[in-house]
């Protein structure tokens, strides 16, 4: 949130105080020029001219102004205190006043709130009318500040009464913006609105952009805490865009950056929250504690989310200090609640519980004091659960209650806090139905905001709301034993941003132009050209657009029906995998029944994930005849079985035709084709039943126009190519320099069938640019959000193509996901990096398995086996490497084969010879 000041003063005809004026107007208009005027006053004022000197005297004061504005508070408090002494001494009354009016925001801003008062104290008595307005307005302002809002409202009520009467439209829009941050923190949201649609349509009359700028950033805060945050984001943007072209580089750009940072926490996204906490902290330069406080807390919150609860408590109590020191008292409780909930997050079992409820009592009622309603909630919430944890039902009883009283003009994330409250409540209580009905209450909520957002990257990280409603629903059904419960609990929280329908992609051209500006800096940083800090801010912009696309509410997951997935399963059966307190269980389901099943401790399953893939790795990288190979292919097929027996034991007494997957956590790195049960029941992978079920239902194309594209630089692309046209025919191949990004899209676009030979590049830090590398740069997944209209199978032979970033919620970012998310039915990949002629034999055995009639699972599974039982071993590493993701389907066979295709040559390109390699950094090859 931004705040403005408010001064006025007369001034005669002499030049020189015109100039002094016009600076002085200008400090936020045109801040460059203003700056420009009052330093040639400065210059030209002589002591012995009355005139001269109170041009002087205004010319200092307009300077203080522009100092606070760009955050340079010492430089700002000089200058004021030479311009109160220079106006004493000239026995410049009027002008004094109001100098003093506009040095107390300044001192309140280096935390020295008494002086403020002080200031405005001693300004009181000379003030009537237009400046007593004014008066009354910094006056609130200070008061708000200090914490005291209740009496800030007052005083803002007055201010618009006597600026409205004077008809002063300068002050009364920046009073209006201040009045709007104070019902902003009271969460009075229809009035914190009303003000800042009036403050903008004031300002724009006189042309005071820089209050039209800020009233417009204030929107975008308010509409980022009543959950709009596509809308909140457009706002920043425009305000962003507003304060720079004014030359506003400081203070305002500063509060804007932190209440962007905000809006990153409150959807999930805290590496990129961090990033911007780092650079307020850096730059908090010239005494500006307002802004190293608000960092801190930042910085905090990040940490927090981030699970480094051991640092975000020692932060928050940095930050605290910071703050009392500074007399912001309503932000300094807001570290003590910060650290407090880290502190009981970090806590040890053995820790005193006690303390902390006494902890926790005071915070509370800091809070309370400073009427932050929200954060009083979540706080209530840890007491109550910290109370149950102690036997001491009546005090949970007592905390929950309050807890769930927060309902209205709350974000989505808050109202699933207090959902949770409840639903605790009722849990304690022995009411389990009540405590589900509340968690599901609480769940709409976080589902609405998602299906608000068109953005993947924010749908996937807005789903952590949603993770402690999950596990409250998930403990209950499983210890009633009610498989069908369960399982539905575990879908609510279980990849949904990829389940919604996809946005339409936007018309929008400087998104456009940002990637292509994005691939040929790839192109230059492989020339050697340092270009990271541009390709960072490029990437960022991208993320920024992307973020603008708005979703439909009305979208938000229904409820999972068990008989139609029993329907659509037929002789199959799926396996979702949960994870509860440190256990794994799995959620069987068939035609005929379901069961919880306990598999075991996750520790002990995820040691044998990483004793296979290490096997799987070390086999993949042997030379044909190594004397190692009968070893280590003894050891991989010992961890295989064994991750078998764990995974898929319970359904191997079923006799299945067929296996769908959900994994969870560290299931989601599991190569599921080294087990045996796998590649015997062709196994496919789905990211959630639910979406398992809607991409059955698509009315999906069914045409026969396939689409193969070969990438650069790779060693065996032509011999692959070839045989793929065989099955295909000529026509369907893109390679060489025909295969760019354009075209490869275009092709995409048009096909059914798409097979991508190419080098790949899975971003661990940023999967939403994980990308294919084309000819002329990365085809990343903003990229392929720009197709409306999408193949059904997809065929990738990238190293790590088949990897996902997997958040909270078991939401899913990367290459594959963006393909489904999209669409896509199934996609073929592999999970690991593999070399390139084992890459090209799997992918032509695999398509000559499909055409032969095969579904891509089938297929896939005949595949891996035939390689298993070969000689060859990395030929069976590729093949066990390789994932099949998506919906059983066996409609991808009707290809004509290649005896009913001409066979064309074509013009073969120069590629150079290497393997693909796994993740590199950005811009290398791979």
């Amino acid at each position: 949130m931004s705040e403005t000041t408010t001064p006025t003063f007369s001034a005669s005809e002499n030049s020189l105080e015109q100039l002094a004026r016009a600076g002085f107007d200008g400090v936020y208009v045109d801040p460059r020029l203003a700056e420009q005027q009052l330093r040639t006053v400065l210059e030209r004022a002589v002591p012995d001219d009355p005139a001269s000197v109170r041009a002087g005297v205004v010319a200092m004061w307009g300077l203080g102004r522009l100092h606070h504005s760009a955050g340079a508070y010492d430089a700002a408090v000089s200058v004021f205190e030479s311009a109160i002494a220079a106006a004493v001494a000239a026995g410049l009354g009027d002008d004094l006043a109001q100098i003093r009016i506009s040095a107390a925001v300044t001192f309140q801003s280096i935390g020295d709130g008494e002086r403020a008062l002080l200031e405005l104290d001693l300004a009181a008595g000379s003030q009537s009318g237009s400046a007593h307005g004014r008066w009354a307005g910094q006056r609130a302002l200070v008061l708000h500040n200090l914490g005291r809002t209740q009496e800030a409202l007052r005083a803002f009520d007055e201010a618009v009464g006597v600026l409205t009467e004077c008809n002063d439209t300068v002050a009364l829009a920046r009073t209006h913006v201040n009045r709007a941050v104070a019902h902003l923190q009271q969460s009075a949201y229809p009035a914190a609105r009303s003000d800042l649609l009036r403050a903008r349509a004031l300002a724009g009359q006189v042309g005071e952009h820089v209050v039209v700028a800020t009233a417009l950033h204030n929107l975008g805060y308010l509409d980022a805490c009543a959950g709009n945050i596509p809308a909140a984001l457009r706002s920043y943007d425009e305000a962003r865009d507003a304060y720079r072209a004014l030359g506003s580089s400081g203070r305002l750009v500063a509060e804007l950056d932190a209440d962007h940072a905000e809006l990153c926490l409150a959807v999930g996204l805290a590496p990129e929250a961090l990033m911007i906490a780092d650079r307020l902290i850096a730059d908090s330069t010239a005494g500006n504690l307002l802004q190293l406080g608000a960092a801190r807390l930042i910085r905090t919150r990040a940490l927090s989310l981030l699970g480094d609860f051991p640092r975000a408590a020692e932060e928050a109590t940095a930050a605290e200090r910071l703050l009392v020191a500074n007399d912001r008292l309503p932000w300094a409780a807001i570290a003590g609640y910060l650290g407090v909930v880290a502190a009981w997050r970090a806590r040890a079992a053995d820790d005193d519980a006690d303390a902390l409820l006494d902890r926790l009592e005071r915070v509370a009622g800091n809070l309370e004091v400073h009427g932050w309603r929200n954060e009083v909630a979540e706080v209530r919430t840890v007491q109550g659960r910290l109370a149950i944890e102690r036997g001491a039902l009546t005090a949970a009883r007592r905390y929950l209650i309050q807890a769930g009283r927060v309902r209205r003009h709350a974000t989505a994330s808050h109202r699933a806090q207090a959902a949770l409250a409840r639903a605790l409540l009722h849990e304690a209580d022995g009411n389990a139905m009540a405590a589900l009905d509340q968690a599901r209450r609480g769940l709409d909520a976080v589902d609405g905001q998602r299906a608000g957002l068109g953005s993947s990257e924010l749908r996937a990280a807005t789903s952590a709301a949603a993770v402690p409603l999950v596990e409250l629903g998930l403990r209950i059904t499983i210890a009633q034993n009610r498989p069908g419960a369960a399982l539905r609990w575990a879908e609510r929280g279980r990849a949904a941003a990829l389940t919604a329908p996809p946005t339409e992609p936007p018309d929008d051209p400087a998104l456009a132009s940002a990637l292509t500006e994005l691939r040929e800096l790839h192109a230059a940083r492989r020339d050697g050209q340092a270009i990271d800090a541009r390709l960072a801010e490029v990437e960022l912009d991208i993320l920024r657009r992307r973020r603008l696309d708005a979703g439909d509410p009305d979208t938000a997951a229904g409820r999972l029906s068990i008989s139609a997935i029993r329907a659509r399963l037929g002789d199959a059966v799926l396996v979702e995998y949960i994870e509860r307190a440190g256990i794994l269980h799995a959620v069987v389901v068939d035609h005929r029944r379901s069961a919880i099943v306990a598999i075991g401790a996750m520790a002990d399953i995820e040691a044998s994930i990483d004793h296979l893939l290490f096997s799987l790795r070390r086999l993949s990288m042997l030379p044909a005849g190594h004397p190692r190979q009968a070893a280590i292919r003894a050891a991989l097929a010992h961890a295989a079985d064994e991750l078998d027996r764990l995974l898929l034991g319970p359904i191997n007494r079923r006799g299945t035709a067929g296996v769908v997957a959900v994994p969870t956590g560290r299931l989601h790195d599991v190569p599921w084709m080294t087990l045996p049960t796998a590649r015997r029941t062709s196994l496919l992978v789905a990211p959630s039943a639910t979406w398992w079920m809607r991409s059955a239902d698509r009315d999906h194309h069914d045409g026969r126009r396939v689409a193969i594209v070969g990438g650069p630089e790779l060693e065996h692309v032509d011999a692959e190519l070839d045989d793929l046209a065989a099955i295909y025919g000529r026509d369907s191949v893109v390679d060489g320099s025909a295969a760019t990004v354009a075209t490869v899209l275009q092709r995409l676009g048009s096909a059914d069938i798409a097979h991508i030979a190419a080098h790949g590049h899975f971003r661990a830090d940023s999967p939403m640019f994980s990308s294919l590398q084309m000819v002329d740069g990365p085809l990343n997944i903003h990229d392929l959000q720009s197709l409306r209209r999408v193949p059904r199978l997809v065929v990738l032979t990238a190293c790590d193509a088949g990897r996902s970033g997997v958040l909270a919620g078991d939401e899913l970012l990367g290459t594959v996901a963006a393909l489904l998310s999209l669409g896509v039915a199934t996609v073929v990949a592999p999970l690991l990096p593999i070399a390139d002629q084992p890459a090209a034999r799997i992918a032509v055995a695999l398509h000559r398995q499909m055409v032969a009639g095969r579904a891509p699972a089938d297929a896939l599974a005949q595949v891996a086996t035939d390689a298993e039982r070969g000689e060859d071993a990395a030929l069976a590493a590729a093949a066990m490497s390789f994932l099949c993701i998506g919906t059983h389907d066996s409609g991808f066979a009707r290809i004509s084969p290649a005896s009913r295709l001409s066979v064309r040559r074509h013009e073969r390109h120069p590629h150079a010879v290497q393997h693909r390699p796994g993740p590199v950094p950005i811009g290398a090859d791979g």
